[in-house]
């Protein structure tokens, strides 16, 4: 990934910074479609928001024919037909809880995490790290509408403080000269 260019998110929250997160990867997933950037890596990969999974899993139980296209699946691929009732099973039963970044934590994953997500004062803010950018106009074109979402990129950064400093420093000389003069 490109050190230098990502996209951050703010969000009063984790939850709400998660949603985000959903949202921007949806976004960065179009922007690769249009060819503005190679490839992104992203919180999203890992976990999603809370209404995310709800949703998924919703998806999941009122598909009728699933349980016989996994199943079908993988005996195409050599394993034993019927592995799959638990999983059926499993549909007919209330969702699961969510996984939360919070159950995360103390585990293995925390330092995966880690790169992720982390407090920003009061706020919490998720970085999705870009590869490949080709229109920085592109990727943010792509995240106008989302909310607290922003594409950072060093080299306009800093051409853009050092163009400041340059006008600050002649704006400076002219004052002292006209002072000294």
């Amino acid at each position: 990934m490109d050190g230098s260019r990502f996209v951050i998110a703010v969000a009063p929250d984790r939850d709400t910074a998660l949603r985000r997160n959903d949202e921007v990867a949806q976004r960065l997933e179009g922007a690769v479609a249009d060819g503005h950037l190679a490839d992104f890596s992203s919180l999203h990969h890992v976990v999603w928001s809370p209404d995310l999974q709800a949703r998924n899993w919703d998806v999941l139980a009122n598909d009728r024919g699933l349980v016989e296209r996994v199943d079908s699946a993988f005996v195409r691929g050599g394993f034993a037909p019927g592995l799959f009732t638990e999983f059926a099973e499993a549909f007919a039963t209330d969702p699961p809880a969510p996984l939360t970044l919070e159950e995360l934590q103390g585990t293995s994953m925390a330092q995966v995490l880690d790169r992720y997500e982390f407090p920003v004062g009061d706020r919490v803010a998720v970085v999705s790290y870009l590869r490949g950018v080709v229109s920085a106009e592109g990727v943010e074109a792509s995240l106008e509408g989302v909310e607290g979402a922003r594409l950072f990129d060093q080299a306009l950064f800093m051409n853009a403080i050092y163009r400041e400093f340059r006008t600050m420093t002649l704006q400076q000389m002219l004052v002292g000269g006209l002072l000294v003069i």
